[in-house]
């Protein structure tokens, strides 16, 4: 059997009954979180640019794109909405792979089961599907793709999410193998975006191109099933010809959801900048410090941190997001990161420029090779007086070690829609809904009327 048909016959005959309860209350996490980001993502300008590119180049159709007063067809609505879950880059981060799998996964699938009638309980498991098959081929290809220059999210999100998208839109096992090759073939992303509005709207054509892969087959084109295999095929092309091909097996054996689970972001920037920005932001709070009383901040990093931060004095909100300069600087000024601060307001604070012209970034060899700290920082503040405090963030709030509780993402959902101007009534009955997502009869009353 090839890789493509391994993935479809999982995906095809999964239940919601053959998931434990764990992995689904996990997976109605990453539900939430993510339809929360999107809503935010809505306000934002990469989000409202793709949303009127969307409907310049899609057809109006059924599915409604969170946060916004539009309906679209599936890839239409899944380009908007895949756009929005990660404009701010506030959406959930997996380490299998190092990708952003559910902002790819979820709007493919949206879409679809709006269109299709699907019920929350089918939703669910057409998700899990999605974002496990995403998962299981990222761990047959490892995070070399990452290294290399490509942009995981995509290179494992497309061809993972059209597993789920197939799903959702009634295929059989057969024509989800299709469906899989279509989308393998067109998977692609690649890093030198980082920084720029491309960034999240590769995340929405990933999802545009998983769920189209689906409905191609639906309307009888063929793909090639030995897309991963072939000699001119993706292992090959982006993978050095490699494939661990043992790591399939854990398919519904193994739930990556789980294992190593999924880092939930308090900070609507990239995950490498979070545990230099929190523990300087603690140090400063526990020594009694205000940004005039600090001469230097220096933040030892692990390779995966310093390859993603590459601004160190960013001149826009999207560079904002990939500088660890701004992520210290704006937690010592506002003892947090929101939304509202990846602006050019808060780029053009003097205080900030300021602070950030303190902060420097160095690659620590021992953090690099301890898994235990894939995006942890050993952080040394300096005073104006020569004082030093330091400290080491292996895992920062909201990794799977250190997780946000249900009421803690609860909250972030909640002040997600608040920045999107959401009705506070609206929102909670939406959180009421999705928290229990199995109960909804179609996915297209998921979202509450407009009031």
């Amino acid at each position: 059997m090839t890789i493509s048909g391994r993935i479809a016959a999982w995906a095809h005959g999964l239940k919601l009954s053959d998931v434990t309860e764990d992995v689904r209350h996990i997976a109605k996490r990453c539900v939430i979180d993510t339809i929360g980001v999107i809503i935010a993502g809505a306000a934002t300008e990469p989000g409202r640019k793709a949303l009127a590119l969307a409907n310049d180049v899609y057809a109006a159709g059924p599915c409604e794109v969170p946060g916004t007063q539009t309906k679209l067809s599936p890839a239409g609505a899944a380009l908007a909405a895949g756009t929005q879950a990660h404009a701010l880059d506030f959406d959930d981060t997996s380490y299998t792979g190092i990708m952003h799998g559910s902002a790819v996964s979820l709007p493919a699938v949206m879409g679809l089961a709006q269109k299709y009638g699907r019920s929350g309980e089918a939703f669910l498991c057409d998700f899990i599907a999605a974002v496990e098959a995403t998962y299981a081929i990222a761990m047959m290809c490892s995070t070399r793709q990452y290294y290399d220059g490509w942009w995981t999210s995509a290179t494992f999100g497309v061809p993972g999410a059209a597993a789920g998208a197939g799903r959702a839109c009634g295929l059989s096992e057969a024509e989800l193998n299709q469906a899989i090759g279509i989308a393998t073939v067109q998977a692609s992303g690649m890093k030198a975006m980082f920084g720029t509005d491309t960034k999240p709207f590769l995340a929405g054509r990933a999802a545009a191109l998983a769920a189209e892969s689906a409905l191609a087959v639906r309307h009888g084109l063929t793909g090639p099933v030995v897309a991963f295999e072939e000699h001119r095929g993706y292992l090959k092309l982006i993978n050095h010809g490699e494939a661990d091909l043992a790591k399939l097996d854990g398919l519904g054996a193994t739930w990556r959801l789980q294992e190593p689970g999924i880092l939930f972001k308090p900070y609507p920037i990239c995950s490498a900048g979070h545990a230099g920005g929190e523990l300087a932001g603690r140090l400063a709070e526990e020594n009694d410090l205000t940004p005039n009383d600090i001469a230097s901040v220096v933040c030892h990093v692990p390779e995966v941190v310093e390859v993603s931060l590459v601004y160190d004095a960013p001149q826009t909100p999207q560079q904002a997001q990939f500088s660890m300069p701004f992520a210290v600087a704006c937690v010592l000024l506002n003892g947090t990161i929101a939304p509202g601060h990846i602006s050019d307001v808060t780029l053009k604070d003097p205080a900030l420029a300021a602070l950030m012209a303190k902060v420097s970034m160095e690659r620590d060899e021992a953090l690099a090779a301890d898994p235990s700290t894939p995006e942890g920082a050993k952080v040394v503040v300096t005073t104006t007086d020569g004082q030093q405090f330091s400290g080491i963030l292996a895992e920062p709030t909201g990794m799977p070690g250190n997780p946000l509780s249900d009421d803690a993402l609860g909250a972030k959902f909640l002040s997600c829609c608040a920045f999107a101007g959401m009705p506070d009534e609206w929102a909670k009955e939406l959180l009421e809904r999705l928290w229990e997502i199995e109960e909804q009869a179609s996915i297209a009353d998921l979202l509450p009327p407009k009031v």
